[in-house]
């Protein structure tokens, strides 16, 4: 069956999310990417999200909304910008009340921006840390969220968590990290209108499929729907 949530301003569609069947357990379902989005074209079971206008901005996230608890998934980066100094687009997560087409305003996102050498922003700041360098086309993004510390840490294809020396920055020992603020969370990629181009996309993995990185210790392995 599907439903309809009203989610800020936004209107996002829930659609049936991937299951993985566990040893001995019931399958865990995974959240996917939803909505009927205006500039966002869905594919790969709603993981792969196409930005399909150079100048409307637009984005998508998932219905999973969370409070609490320790997560970690995955996107990869596909066709590259055309603005490579500015930020056209993020992935990470964001709030309930957050849009995903005006991701720089408020509190509303934790995420890091691929052409903007990789920068994380968080609170409607930047943090003054990055994943080394911009995100390519193919490269992969480890995302770690504890809401429970309410601290995020990104990494790019499995180098050192926020490009730091090994040990200042640890999920698994809530060492460094972003700061995100309280509220409902969910994952979240944006394509903003100035400087992205038609086939911008990313795809994510919510635990469905095995991952590239290693989950923290004590992270769930994906966000369950």
């Amino acid at each position: 069956m599907v439903q309809t949530a009203q989610l800020g301003t936004s209107r996002f569609r829930s659609v049936e999310a991937t299951s993985v069947q566990q040893a001995g357990g019931a399958p865990v379902v995974y959240a996917t990417l939803d909505g009927a989005a205006v500039a966002t074209t869905m594919s790969n079971g709603n993981l792969t999200a196409t930005h399909n206008a150079a100048t409307t901005a637009d984005g998508v996230r998932s219905t999973a909304l969370k409070t609490s608890g320790k997560y970690y998934f995955e996107v990869t980066r596909g066709v590259n910008g055309a603005n490579p100094g500015g930020a056209t687009c993020f992935m990470g997560i964001i709030l309930s009340t957050g849009l995903v087409g005006d991701p720089a305003t408020g509190t509303n996102v934790s995420a890091c921006y691929p052409n903007q050498a990789g920068g994380v922003y968080s609170n409607n700041t930047f943090t003054n840390k990055t994943v080394g360098a911009a995100v390519a086309p193919g490269d992969l993004v480890g995302i770690a969220i504890d809401l429970d510390n309410r601290k995020a840490w990104f990494c790019k294809n499995n180098l050192n968590w926020l490009n730091a020396v090994i040990g200042s920055e640890n999920p698994a020992t809530n060492t460094g990290g972003v700061v995100i603020a309280a509220g409902s969370w969910t994952p979240a990629v944006g394509f903003l209108g100035s400087g992205a181009v038609v086939g911008d996309s990313f795809t994510a993995n919510f635990g469905a499929s095995a991952f590239s990185g290693t989950v923290p210790s004590g992270f769930t392995s994906g966000w369950p729907s």
